[in-house]
Formats: structure tokens, C-alpha cells, sequence
């Protein structure tokens, strides 16, 4: 939250909020590759051609896109739910 206090005061709310809608579809989608395919961190490194091509295989697969929005909006649901239980007082 100090973050996203930090960030509110340099940037407009809507570029700061689009932000924040791109890193929660993300993390969803990070969240499928570890939980379904199967990916880790290491394999970056160990195996990038692997994970390059189940990165871009699986990125519009139905699973894929259900997993990303579902966990972007838990995420998108948590930081509404932090923001009412202590506001930033701007």
C-alpha cells in the first residue's frame, strides 16, 4: 500500500490502475504455468526453449485465459478489500 501511495502521487489513478489490471492478469497467468503446466522458476534458466514454447503454447488456451482472469480478480478483490480497511487518505 505504501507503493501504491508512492506511485499515485507521480502517475494518474486510470495508468496507475491499468498497471496494477496488467500485473494481476499476470500473476494469474504466472500462477497457471507453475499450477498446470507445471513450470518453475529454474527452468528459465535450465530450459528456456522448453519454457518459451510452453509459454506461448498455453497463452490463449481457454484454461489459461479462465485461470488468469479468475486469480486477477481475487487479487484485484484483495486490494479493494486492503484499500476500504486502511484508506490512503489522499
Amino acid at each position: 500500500q505504501l507503493l501504491y501511495r508512492f506511485y499515485l502521487l507521480r502517475f494518474r489513478r486510470t495508468l496507475l490502475d491499468g498497471i496494477l489490471v496488467m500485473v494481476w492478469l499476470l500473476s494469474g497467468y504466472g500462477v497457471y504455468l507453475g499450477r498446470v503446466v507445471r513450470l518453475n522458476s529454474w527452468d528459465v534458466i535450465c530450459r528456456p526453449q522448453y519454457t518459451m514454447s510452453e509459454l506461448f503454447q498455453n497463452m490463449f488456451s481457454p484454461l489459461a485465459v479462465t485461470y488468469s482472469l479468475v486469480f486477477g480478480l481475487i487479487l484485484f478483490a484483495g486490494h479493494k478489500w486492503l484499500l476500504k480497511r486502511a484508506p490512503l487518505n489522499l
